[in-house]
């Protein structure tokens, strides 16, 4: 990703009027999942009471694991993705028209699932449009000018895709079995997506965001930390809690530890737009910890599940976006105060859904880590709404 630039903080603000929603791939998908966040959690949770009845297209379990893996996290990548192509290529991937027929796509998504009357075949057909529509809007620009280095962004979304097809395979009665590893495979491509940007970014933001931060890394456990994620990414995929999972969750877990370590000083603990990245990829290494561990005992598998969706994708998403959309607006890149709130709320949501099932408090920890994860969002969109819709303070385009 481009270099996020600090601006002067006393450029003149825009107009209160200003629109500025579809001029970017971050601003509609950021608000998107953002909006999302909330809606299908508290849908999810009136579901847990009983209130209401889950959609059956995916079966409950299945609609709430599809919807925060190709519905959630596909918008947050998506938008970043885009936004970051935009500076690779040197023009925007999308924008105006474009852009929001893109959005309205994924947007139909998320909804046709609800009404009952909606053929499955079109749920399907409409909800796997989006992936396979993002990577070719990725991939033309990328090949034209050449930038191999990030080639890769746009094939893991293809792989996104491919775990998409293999959840509709089944809920369309055209395979038996095949959503499990459709899930897996979603999953760890979010996981390696995570892995290979946050080497990227995260030591960047920290030696630029706190005065006198320093990063180690080691070419050796950069290489082992994306690999292991990649093997246990094919190995859960095809042999879902196999032995060889047990292996390859082992070294991804001691080299991405390792790695992490490196990350940690002192002064980016004082900047909540650093800590929580941190405190996010260091969920994906309790995640990675836990899974080996749930394969030889009775912690649940479910337990690293989320601490790698609620934790590593919840927590980093969140911090990503707060950054992200600050930058690409032209603003100072210093939190809100109610955001190191939010920041806490969610990693306290992460402790609660992974922890308290260990002493036996499974159904309070369900209920609570979701209302934890509601009041996080819902600051991030209060705050970030006005932000996202409005053009940069500085009047650039974007």
């Amino acid at each position: 990703m481009a270099v996020v630039r600090i601006e002067d903080p006393k450029v003149p603000s825009p107009s209160a009027g200003g629109f500025a929603l579809f001029e970017l791939g971050f601003r509609p998908f950021f608000l998107g999942a953002g909006l999302m966040a909330l809606l299908i959690q508290a849908l999810w949770l009136a579901v847990l009471m009983g209130w209401v009845a889950s959609p059956d297209y995916y079966g409950e379990i299945g609609w709430h694991a599809h919807e925060m893996l190709y519905g959630y996290s596909a918008a947050v990548i998506a938008g970043f993705l885009l936004t970051a192509g935009s500076n690779w290529v040197g023009k925007p991937m999308l924008k105006g028209r474009p852009l929001m027929w893109l959005v309205v796509l994924w947007c139909a998504g998320r909804l046709l699932p609800l009404f009952p009357f909606v053929a499955h075949w079109m749920i399907a057909l409409v909800d796997f449009l989006f992936l396979p529509v993002v990577a070719v809007v990725m991939l033309r620009p990328v090949i034209k000018v050449k930038q191999w280095r990030n080639i890769a962004f746009p094939v893991f979304v293809l792989m996104m895709a491919i775990g998409n097809a293999m959840v509709h395979a089944e809920a369309l009665g055209l395979a038996d079995g095949s959503a499990m590893p459709g899930w897996m495979l979603g999953l760890y491509v979010i996981l390696l997506i995570i892995a290979l940007m946050g080497g990227r970014v995260i030591p960047f933001f920290i030696e630029r965001g706190a005065e006198g931060a320093r990063v180690r890394k080691w070419k050796g456990v950069e290489v082992v930390s994306l690999a292991s994620i990649a093997v246990l990414m094919i190995s859960e995929t095809v042999a879902f809690g196999s032995a060889f999972s047990f292996w390859a969750a082992l070294v991804a877990a001691l080299a991405n530890a390792v790695r992490w370590v490196g990350w940690l000083s002192r002064p980016a603990f004082k900047v909540p737009l650093l800590w929580v990245l941190i405190a996010g990829y260091g969920w994906l290494v309790v995640g990675l910890l836990m899974l080996p561990l749930s394969m030889v005992s009775d912690v649940s598998v479910s337990l690293p599940i989320h601490a790698f969706t609620v934790g590593a994708i919840g927590v980093l998403t969140l911090g990503m976006m707060a950054r992200v959309s600050l930058g690409h607006t032209g603003r100072v890149l210093k939190a809100h105060p109610l955001m190191s709130w939010s920041f806490a709320l969610i990693n306290l949501a992460v402790a609660v859904r992974v922890g308290l099932p260990l002493v036996g408090a499974a159904e309070i920890a369900v209920a609570g880590a979701t209302l934890l994860w509601l009041a996080a969002f819902l600051i991030f969109v209060v705050i970030y709404a006005p932000i996202l819709i409005r053009p940069r303070v500085d009047n650039r385009p974007g």
